[in-house]
């Protein structure tokens, strides 16, 4: 949930998805991040079994300010549905 950076380091950020359905879905996880960070890869796909809990690993390339608790939020479709932002990250970048 709270992780530490260094201005212009990367971080790496893991991201849990838990298929609650009966059935098997195909999930899609976009990382939602501050001005001037990039997410690689921007986003990533993966199928879960029915209440299958999924790990998704992304690297976070931060700012060169330094910033308190700045937030990352994962962004969820599952099936085609958007859910929107459903969980988040907070980094310090010093």
């Amino acid at each position: 949930y709270r992780s530490t950076a260094p201005r212009g380091g990367t971080t790496a950020l893991d991201v849990d998805v838990r298929n609650p359905f009966e059935r098997p879905v195909d999930l899609v996880v976009e990382l939602v991040v501050p001005h001037g960070w990039t997410a690689r890869p921007a986003a990533l796909s993966a199928s879960a079994e029915p209440l299958e809990q999924v790990r998704l690993s992304f690297e976070l390339q931060v700012g060169d300010a330094p910033a308190p608790r700045a937030r990352v939020a994962a962004d969820v479709t599952v099936d085609g549905v958007p859910l929107g932002q459903q969980a988040e990250a907070l980094v310090t970048v010093e």
